[in-house]
């Protein structure tokens, strides 16, 4: 695949991605979310610009187990919002109001999740990550 085709793959992901409609992690369900590889991308509330993108092997654990019932030991996202918020149950409740949006992107290669994750936040450009 050429430079060309690889722009074009990563720009349909990235338009497919934003048409996804953001959810209130509050409402997140662990069983509706899949098992699968994906990008997510965290909302503070009134928010369209992302706080946070990720990528995982497993959206369902990462979103639900590690960010929004986990601590800052299992989440990159709740360690930076715990050096803000200084504790773990703040963390939780700001999440509570945050909404997000996820894709799943089972078929891709471990490489080719994290290229869409780098394109990601070049584009969207979310304040969290590094």
């Amino acid at each position: 695949m050429n430079y060309q085709e690889r722009i074009e793959k990563l720009s349909d992901v990235l338009q497919r991605f934003l048409a996804i409609e953001q959810v209130k992690m509050v409402e997140l369900r662990r069983k509706d979310i899949p098992d699968t590889p994906g990008i997510y991308a965290v909302y503070a509330p009134n928010s369209q610009k992302p706080l946070y993108i990720g990528s995982t092997n497993n959206l369902r654990r990462r979103i639900y187990t590690n960010h929004l019932k986990g601590n800052r030991e299992a989440s990159t996202l709740r360690r930076k919002l715990f050096k803000e918020l200084k504790d773990e149950r703040s963390v939780t409740e700001f999440l509570e109001t945050c909404s997000i949006r996820y894709i799943s992107l089972e078929g891709m290669s471990e490489k080719e999740i994290k290229a869409v994750e780098h394109f990601f936040i070049s584009i969207l450009e979310p304040e969290m990550n590094d």
